[in-house]
């Protein structure tokens, strides 16, 4: 219970260190899938930049979280 004056606690927030880690574990498991997406619609020809960005975002769970932007 809250009064004025005084601070909330986590289960007055609703999302404590728990949740907020749920959340990135989240984020990097949805961008890991969209590079692999990414990856196989790829041509595989030269020049390679694009395929190996996102193989770093696939083959590194968390380099997808940066790779999935470029």
């Amino acid at each position: 219970m809250s009064t004025a004056g005084t601070m909330n606690t986590d289960a007055e927030i609703g999302l404590g260190c728990g949740g907020i880690m749920s959340l990135v574990w989240i984020y990097f498991a949805v961008c890991w899938v969209v590079n692999l997406f990414l990856l196989m619609g790829c041509d595989f020809d030269a020049p390679y930049k694009e395929e190996v960005i996102y193989a770093i975002g696939v083959f590194s769970f968390f380099g997808s979280g940066i790779t999935v932007w470029l």
